[in-house]
């Protein structure tokens, strides 16, 4: 597996399929794997949060999700092959799940969203793997008891694949925090990933997707939340891209 130096931060550079098929073969061999689909938020997020940065820096496959740093990795020419979303890595392992003996667990959404979204992918797909799904309260999440009463919920599904939906960077620093107590061979979080699985909320025309242009369809249908995240906080990822080709040609100079 080929890994993309960018931002001090090491990416996978796989495919959709690619992903989907290494995940087959970590679960075959019985391993564990923390997947981190990064995103221009989480980049900036991760300067803030130190423990969020560590998983980061630790996760076994860390994917792009967010076109801009597909674009920057384009324009220094070391190109990462896509942009691989939490979305569509999960529902892609839902329509495989069968085919590739994936036991899939979900974790979090808001209420009855886990249930909405299996509902969804399995008249989309036909018969699909679902170990289980659970929503837990902020308050079990924050509590070490309760949270290890869900792990062993998980435990007994007999899933091998954890799907956590609880928002970074809480998703991340519970998996982190819980992993090596899980049987779950493959963590993933995915933020809001069964609210558009689900329907409940409208994924952007994929058109936009493909041009790199959903973050505006997002801000759009949700402006009051969006508008301050995507034009003034991500703007700081500027920032970073100056700093990552100060610190690149810098120590190019240093070897001249």
């Amino acid at each position: 597996m080929q890994k993309i130096e960018l931002f001090d931060k090491t990416f996978s550079n796989l495919d959709l399929n690619e992903t989907v098929e290494l995940i087959e073969e970590k679960i075959n061999v019985n391993k564990k794997v923390n997947i981190h689909t990064v995103n221009v938020d989480h980049l900036i997020l991760a300067k803030k949060h130190k423990k969020f940065e560590e998983f980061m820096l630790n996760a076994e496959i860390v994917l792009a999700d967010g076109m801009p740093i597909v674009w920057y990795s384009k324009m220094l020419k070391r190109p990462l092959k896509e942009r691989v979303t939490g979305v569509d890595l999960s529902e892609k392992l839902f329509a495989d799940s069968k085919k590739r003996n994936f036991k899939i667990f979900l974790l979090g959404g808001g209420p009855s969203v886990a249930e909405a979204c299996v509902q969804k992918m399995t008249e989309k797909y036909g018969e699909i793997q679902i170990a289980g799904t659970y929503c837990p309260s902020a308050e079990e999440i924050a509590n070490s008891t309760k949270s290890k009463q869900i792990v062993e919920r998980i435990n007994s599904s007999g899933a091998n694949i954890l799907l956590v939906a609880l928002g970074a960077p809480k998703q991340e620093l519970w998996i982190k925090t819980y992993k090596n107590q899980l049987n779950t061979n493959i963590n993933i979080g995915v933020g809001a990933t069964f609210d558009f699985l689900s329907g409940s909320i409208k994924r952007a025309n994929p058109i936009f997707q493909k041009i790199g242009m959903e973050w505006f369809y997002r801000m759009m249908t949700d402006p009051r939340r969006l508008v301050k995240r995507y034009i003034i906080d991500d703007s700081y990822f500027i920032v970073l891209c100056v700093k990552d080709l100060t610190k690149r040609f810098g120590s190019r100079r240093s070897y001249e």
